[in-house]
């Protein structure tokens, strides 16, 4: 909810391209922080880990909340308006499946003897590089048509 809030004050200054690359980074960067942390757990240290995870599970929901809303204002500035629900259904479908398969990643990830934090880390990472890619879209102005309609309509 603090994301979402916090996200609301920024979104209209911020950079979308460069919004969505720290906030994806910093999301995987929490999360290979919380797979360390359990690596780091014993006997001797049990009650502080459990605290630090706890702080660092509030930060990455306050910055995956944040980086979310913003991402999805990204989304429909990225997409032509012919097209513009399909990006943003493209985008909800991707989330259901990560939804859908998250539980099947902890158990493989625990067979595996990997720990379950960890492939979400290495996923939002190699997303980052993706992010590279993008064009960025503040203050530009929204396209109606795909390009290659707009040139055929034009010749």
């Amino acid at each position: 909810m603090m994301g979402y809030i916090a996200a609301e004050f920024i979104i209209h200054k911020s950079l979308r391209k460069k919004s969505t690359f720290i906030g994806l980074g910093m999301a995987s960067f929490m999360c290979l922080i919380l797979g360390i942390l359990i690596l780091l757990k014993n006997s001797n240290n049990e009650t502080t880990i459990i605290w630090l995870q706890a702080i660092g599970l509030m930060i990455n929901r306050f910055v995956l909340c944040g980086f979310w809303s913003i991402f999805y204002v990204y989304v429909a500035e990225l997409y032509p308006t012919q097209i513009r629900s399909l990006g943003y259904g493209w985008t909800s479908v991707m989330g259901m499946i990560g939804s859908t398969i998250s539980p099947f990643v902890t158990t493989i990830s625990a067979d595996i003897g990997v720990n379950s934090w960890f492939p979400p880390a290495i996923i939002g990472f190699i997303s980052c590089i993706f992010v590279v890619k993008l064009p960025e879209t503040l203050k530009q102005s929204l396209k109606d048509v795909i390009e290659e309609q707009a040139k055929f309509k034009n010749s």
